[in-house]
């Protein structure tokens, strides 16, 4: 939960009437997160609006992680800096100048390395191990919840 900038703060400028741009910056099981983005928006009369957006984010990790899994087999995991492209779609609710978000997304690793990599010398490790760090780090389903405060001046509705 909570990507495509992990737990953070994201500012955005509305561009057009149904379109804007956000950057943000936060923090992620995967490592410090900051980035770009655009949403559109499709019109509608009341409350509810769909959206798509995209972002390309860069995720600062290098972090290392044990694992042993539950037959005993050990291993460290690096969890590398990567760059990535996040596609996501959903609904936006509008509470007068505030908002609510619901994202279903995917992160595409942009980087041409590997962003879970097993560090010889620490244990053989096994796929289940893999699997884990690989969900805990960058890229992946996306599902978020965002609550927006409108700052600016004038309507924030789309139309």
């Amino acid at each position: 939960m909570g990507r495509p900038y992990g737990w953070g703060v994201e500012v955005a400028y509305r561009l057009l009437p149904a379109l804007d741009a956000n950057v943000g910056v936060g923090l992620g099981s995967s490592g410090a997160k900051i980035g770009v983005g655009t949403r559109a928006y499709v019109p509608s009369r009341g409350r509810n609006h769909l959206f798509a957006g995209t972002n390309l984010v860069y995720s600062s990790s290098n972090i290392s992680v044990d694992i042993e899994d539950s037959n005993g087999v050990k291993g460290r995991y690096i969890i590398h800096s990567s760059t990535l492209l996040h596609l996501r779609a959903g609904l936006h609710h509008q509470f007068r100048r505030n908002a609510l978000q619901l994202a279903l997304g995917y992160g595409a690793i942009l980087s041409p390395n590997p962003a879970v990599e097993l560090i010889p010398g620490f244990g053989p490790g096994s796929l289940t191990g893999q699997n884990l760090v690989e969900a805990i780090g960058p890229g992946g389903l996306e599902i978020s919840i965002s609550f927006l405060i409108g700052l600016g001046p004038g309507k924030v509705t789309v139309r």
